[in-house]
């Protein structure tokens, strides 16, 4: 015996197992995309982390870098004010040290024109203000120097003025 509403029935199914078919298709392919866009993003992810980290690396070099620039600055303060017994030795020493120092920066700044300005804006400043630094370190040193030579001609015109005072004393005399 057949039920007068079989058709419906066997029409109900093929429709129940189309939309079925069909959402197990729509989910395969939504689970698909999601994979691939989640190994899109995954390796974008990695692809900064790999840029941050190069930078970051960067960074620490350059860091590295300053430290040795300014270690060397600190050094030749000491070279310059330290009285030696041996002044050949210091004024040596002094220039080594003023080679050494114009080598790193120069290496440090055009290793930093050849940097992204977006990556290394701060160092760049650093550098900019290093050189302005070191320019007016160099021109308060050409100061002293001046200054210390015309104490050195006063100091020998006062020892002529005693000297010539003595010999005009002893005539007076």
């Amino acid at each position: 015996m057949k039920a007068r509403n079989s058709d419906a029935v066997w029409q109900a199914v093929y429709r129940f197992t189309v939309y079925l078919v069909l959402s197990v298709i729509a989910a395969v392919c939504i689970f698909f995309c999601f994979m691939k866009t989640s190994s899109v993003e995954v390796a974008m992810i990695v692809n900064k982390a790999n840029d941050y980290d190069r930078i970051y690396k960067k960074q620490l070099d350059l860091e590295d870098r300053v430290d040795s620039i300014l270690n060397l600055a600190n050094k030749l303060d000491i070279a310059d004010t330290k009285v030696s017994y041996n002044s050949t030795a210091t004024v040596y020493n002094a220039r080594e040290l003023q080679n050494s120092l114009r080598v790193k920066r120069t290496r440090f700044t055009s290793e930093l024109n050849d940097l992204p300005e977006k990556d290394y804006f701060l160092y760049k400043r650093l550098s900019k203000q290093i050189g302005v630094f070191f320019s007016t370190k160099d021109s308060v040193l050409q100061v002293k120097a001046a200054a210390d030579a015309k104490e050195e001609d006063l100091t020998k015109c006062q020892e002529k003025q005693k000297m010539i005072k003595r010999s005009v004393r002893g005539l007076l005399y």
